[in-house]
């Protein structure tokens, strides 16, 4: 079946706290997203809003998601630096850190 790209979404749905290692799910931008486009395929970075949003919506909720198809997963482990703002690094480099933005 043709499906038109302008009915799928492929995007994040999380913020991430200062210490990179938790995300806090955007549960209203992922329900609007659902309701918006025929499947929305959530980028994720190793899983990190996926327990927080089964723990908002339900497990139940996320199961029937995932099993209608209007919400699929995308694990893309390619993480990008920005090494300007990263202090002696590369070990050559004597400048320092880039300002944020």
């Amino acid at each position: 079946m043709w499906m038109d790209i302008q009915r799928r979404l492929i995007a994040p749905c999380a913020v991430f706290l200062p210490d990179g290692q938790r995300a806090i799910p955007d549960t209203t931008a992922l329900l609007r997203r659902l309701v918006l486009f025929d499947t929305y395929i959530l980028q994720t970075i190793r899983f990190k809003e996926f327990i927080p949003l089964t723990r908002s919506l339900g497990l139940d909720n996320v199961l029937l998601l995932l099993g209608s198809e209007a919400l699929k997963l995308e694990l893309d482990p390619t993480t990008f630096i920005q090494s300007g703002q990263t202090v002696n690094f590369p070990p050559a480099r004597e400048k320092p850190p880039l300002p944020l933005l």
